[in-house]
């Protein structure tokens, strides 16, 4: 399985395993997604601490362990661009 494939089926996983994380104005259902979001958050760290822990290997003098620790900080710096691109967007329109 290549790469993209694994990458939809986890999405796929995570969206069948924890549900639905948007609100629809019916309170039983928007407290579930409430729920759900936190659990997505949870992940989130998960795998954002598992690129922190390679961010160490940047300083290493091993070829391929440095560029693991490369590939994790531009990971890293690609999310944190979007995340604020987003946020800037959002603080425009509010």
């Amino acid at each position: 399985m290549d790469n993209k494939r694994k990458i939809e089926h986890i999405s796929e996983s995570i969206k069948a395993i924890v549900g639905s994380s948007n609100a629809i104005g019916e309170t039983n259902f928007d407290n579930q997604s409430n729920e759900n979001l936190g659990v997505k958050e949870e992940i989130t760290w998960l795998l954002i601490n598992d690129l922190l822990d390679s961010v160490k290997n940047i300083d290493s003098h091993l070829y391929s362990v440095n560029n693991n620790g490369k590939k994790a900080v531009n990971a890293l710096k690609n999310m944190r661009d979007v995340i604020n691109e987003i946020l800037e967007d959002y603080e425009e329109d509010n």
